[in-house]
């Protein structure tokens, strides 16, 4: 992997559907040498699938990320299976650390700490830290319904959302110029993601969480961050506490180390905590099970 392979993976990560000849003007590389590079992705095991998901916002829906502590000896392979059996759970990731990430969805306080509750319900978690996402108001849903032929589009799309129109046309036995418009449309009311799953164990990058949490955030100290780790993905604030998650791409495990020193001496930082997965997860969960139901005839 290089700079141009990560340019394309922040590029599906937010569109999972950008056409190859897009991807090619925003990086500067020609269509075949970037559907070339995204096979190889593929092949490493870097991108795991092509998603389609619906707007959790649709559901009045929040996103926690949990760092669970977990007991030492655990097989943690083993144990994120069990949980991602719950239907709350959406993903994780398991590392060298005694430490496991749960990402879940819940719609209130209530739904919230049942959550908890069924997590630490297995006893190789010790206990956990909770970090629940801030949704940009770019993501914001826009109170609209899907008819019988968008959840079977969702669903015809839902691993693997490059499949192209008249690919899902086919499969459904309805005109191209139909499946068009109603993804236009789910698209433009942010009912529906593009997005990719991704495991960065896979890549010869390393890839690791930051969480940064600060007595009070000012713009002056976060820009700091930002510019200590200049690779980065994903950016969240946390809205329970100050605090921002960032995922950062590295060459070197050293550089964590030498992020975190750095960036604990930013003013009103409070406390660094680096999290290092050495495989990601994705799992059903009850939005997929919607899904599947609503397409059904």
């Amino acid at each position: 992997m290089d700079d141009k392979d990560l340019e394309i993976l922040k590029l599906l990560l937010f569109d999972g559907r950008m056409s190859y000849e897009l991807i090619a003007k925003k990086i500067k590389l020609t269509p075949y040498l970037v559907k070339k590079r995204i096979n190889n992705l593929v092949d490493m095991g870097v991108i795991m699938k092509f998603t389609t998901n619906l707007n959790f916002l649709m559901f009045q829906k929040s996103v926690c990320y949990t760092l669970a502590d977990v007991k030492q000896g655990t097989d943690q392979q083993e144990l994120i299976e069990r949980i991602g059996q719950l239907d709350e759970v959406s993903g994780g990731a398991i590392s060298l650390q005694n430490k496991m990430q749960i990402i879940h969805i819940y719609s209130d306080d209530y739904e919230f700490k049942k959550n908890l509750e069924k997590l630490m319900q297995f006893k190789e978690i010790q206990n956990t830290e909770n970090f629940i996402l801030l949704i940009p108001p770019d993501l914001d849903f826009k109170n609209k319904r899907l008819t019988k032929t968008d959840w079977k589009i969702v669903n015809c799309i839902k691993d693997n959302c490059r499949k192209t129109d008249v690919e899902i046309a086919d499969e459904l036995g309805i005109s191209s110029k139909t499946v068009k418009r109603r993804l236009s449309y789910m698209r433009e009311n942010n009912i529906i993601l593009f997005m990719i799953d991704l495991d960065t164990s896979a890549a010869d990058f390393l890839s690791y969480l930051l969480i940064v949490k600060f007595q009070r955030i000012a713009s002056e100290s976060f820009n700091k961050v930002m510019q200590i780790v200049k690779n980065y993905f994903y950016v969240w604030r946390v809205a329970n506490q100050e605090a921002f998650i960032i995922t950062v791409f590295i060459n070197k495990l050293r550089e964590i180390d030498e992020h975190v020193k750095e960036i604990e001496n930013i003013p009103y930082v409070k406390e660094v905590i680096s999290f290092v997965p050495t495989k990601m997860f994705y799992f059903e969960n009850w939005i997929d099970k919607l899904i599947q139901s609503n397409a059904i005839d």
